[in-house]
């Protein structure tokens, strides 16, 4: 729960400092499925008017590794989200692939074929703290 809160809010700051008045999608890859969320933003107000989740288990992890299955799955289910955001006339749409996806050894993989797919690159969220 703090993590999705977490993410939320990384996709929300984001967006309010790039976006003024549209509609934003956000997208995570986590481990037990993909969650499409759409805002609406007009500034500093931002309000949540859509959200889906497809519940793939991503991270059936084979020798440390997410089976090349379930990158293909992800990959179409984020796609498909793209898609629809596209479609519903959002005009920026941000993508994360969660920490707990990142424990795997071919998150790179993941990444690049969901940029292939989509022409956006991943954010990959990490449990390392970096302190600036």
């Amino acid at each position: 729960m703090i993590k999705r809160i977490l993410i939320a809010v990384m996709l929300l700051l984001t967006v309010s400092t790039q976006v003024y008045a549209d509609k934003v999608g956000g997208i995570e890859i986590g481990s037990r499925g993909i969650k499409c969320t759409g805002f609406n933003v007009n500034g500093s107000d931002i309000s949540k008017i859509d959200s889906s989740y497809n519940n793939i288990g991503v991270m059936s992890l084979k020798n440390g590794a997410i089976t090349p299955e379930n990158i293909t799955n992800a990959v179409n289910a984020v796609g498909a989200c793209k898609e629809n955001f596209d479609k519903s006339g959002y005009t920026k749409t941000f993508i994360a692939i969660s920490s707990g996806v990142n424990i795997a050894n071919n998150t790179q993989d993941l990444s690049h074929k969901i940029f292939e797919k989509t022409n956006i690159q991943p954010a990959i969220l990490t449990t390392k703290k970096h302190w600036i």
